[in-house]
Formats: C-alpha cells, structure tokens, sequence
C-alpha cells in the first residue's frame, strides 16, 4: 500500500508532467503554504502529511485528483472524465490522448505569447524609426496619418 508521502509525490509528478509546475515553491504557492511545510510533507513527515494538505491539493486543483485516493491510497489518482449519460472512456490512450492535447494547447498559447511580445516590440522600433526620420515615401497622405493617430489613441485606451 502506498505511503501518504508516496501518494503525495505522485500528485507532484502528475501536475510537473501535465500541468506546467515546475517547482515545489511553485506547487507551494498554488497550495498557500509554506515552502518548508511542503518540503517536510514531501519528505514524510507525518505531522504534514494531513487531510487538510490533501483537501488543499483538490481545491487548488479542482476536478483533477480524487480526494479518497490520495486520503486512502485505494482507487485512482484521478477523477473519471466527465462524459454525456451512457458513454465510457475507450481506453487509457484516449486519456493520454486528451493530455497530450492539453499540453499542445499550453505550448501553443505560450508560443503566441513569445511572438506577441516580439511583434510589440518590432512595432515600438518601427515607430521609433518613423519618428526619427521621418515617414515611408507615400505614407504622407492626411488618411495614413489618421490611420496612425487613431492606432495610437486605440493602444492608449486598450494598453
């Protein structure tokens, strides 16, 4: 049967392979909990090792971890898939299907995110550009430079 401290560290597997944590400050925080107190739970110590600890973890992470699993050891880790009346999980691969699509998801957002800030700055040393030197040939028309103007009030009321 397994230990509260090995069921613990599952749950801290599980969200660094599936859900971005990256450190135990990290899961920590997520618990609003000390670094200390998380590090003498994941190190045993059964004075931490609490159902209040584990009530922390499903709260934090609503509708992922099943609560008498990681209270009792028995069961599984995680809550079934919610599904429409009468439909059942196929198998493990669509499990692992739908996760890897959760992590794709986060890389491409996190991706467009990168790209942003690299279009906002190249945007910024283009205008800085124009500034300094004056407009491109043929952008001096009066409906360019109104296009201009009202980017720039349309960035001051968004940014």
């Amino acid at each position: 049967m397994k230990t509260k401290q090995d069921i613990l560290k599952e749950v801290y597997d599980y969200l660094r392979a599936h859900h971005g944590l990256h450190t135990q400050t990290d899961f920590a925080a997520a618990l609003h909990i000390t670094r200390p107190v998380l590090s003498s739970a994941m190190n045993g110590n059964d004075a931490y090792l609490t159902k209040n600890l584990f009530q922390k973890i499903c709260a934090a992470y609503p509708g992922i971890f099943n609560l008498d699993y990681l209270l009792t050891g028995r069961g599984e880790l995680l809550l079934p898939i919610p599904r429409p009346e009468g439909q059942q999980v196929n198998d493990i691969q669509e499990v692992k299907y739908t996760s890897n699509l959760f992590d794709l998801a986060m890389q491409v957002i996190k991706d467009n995110e990168a790209l942003h800030r690299q279009l906002q700055a190249s945007i910024a040393e283009l205008r800085s550009l124009i500034d300094r030197y004056g407009p491109i040939p043929g952008t001096e028309s009066p409906d360019y430079a109104k296009m201009v103007a009202e980017d720039r009030d349309f960035k001051k009321d968004k940014c």
